[in-house]
């Protein structure tokens, strides 16, 4: 472990930088601008915030390669870029912060809305269609995990929902108290 965590939060910091040195490349910024946003990036508080929590962390690293590999899909989808943005999007998944990859497909289609007013005079409707297999093939990567986890919320104390009254009443600092 001594070796093992330190190795991870460099490489993951690493895969952070470069993604967003790829990403910012791709939007046509120049080398000075990308390297800038890159390191901005890399060091910013939703970076360094998440340390402690290893999965959002991974998550966080992967995003910049995700968005750059969407942004060449939009202009021009070819197979490779669905099979390498089926696969990001599958890692993004397996890094087990299956919050973050809902969040993120949402945000994803609200980047090629703009990607799509901005830039590019593709059909929008065309464009976010294309990106629904990629989803599905990244479910289907991830089944490994996404599978087990429907299983098992089926035995989960929280599978009607969580009463708010509960969550509210066991609170330690009960609005009362204040």
């Amino acid at each position: 472990f001594d070796i093992a965590m330190p190795v991870f939060y460099v490489v993951n910091f690493l895969i952070a930088a470069f993604g967003s040195y790829f990403l910012l490349k791709t939007l046509s910024l120049n080398t000075y601008a990308s390297v800038f946003g890159a390191i901005s990036f890399t060091f910013s508080s939703a970076m360094i915030l998440r340390i402690p929590h290893t999965a959002v962390l991974q998550a966080v690293a992967l995003l910049p390669w995700i968005l750059a590999i969407l942004t060449i899909y939009v202009k021009k989808p070819t197979l490779k870029m669905f099979v390498l943005l089926s696969l990001l999007l599958s890692q993004f998944f397996l890094t087990g912060f299956v919050q973050l990859f809902v969040y993120s497909i949402l945000v994803f289609y609200l980047f090629i809305f703009l990607y799509w007013k901005v830039s590019i005079n593709k059909n929008f409707v065309k464009c976010c269609l294309s990106l629904i297999p990629a989803i599905i093939l990244a479910l289907t990567l991830s089944a490994i995990q996404l599978l087990p986890s429907l299983e098992l919320t089926q035995h989960s104390t929280r599978k009607s929902g969580v009463d708010p009254n509960i969550i509210l009443n066991s609170f330690i600092f009960s609005p009362k108290n204040l």
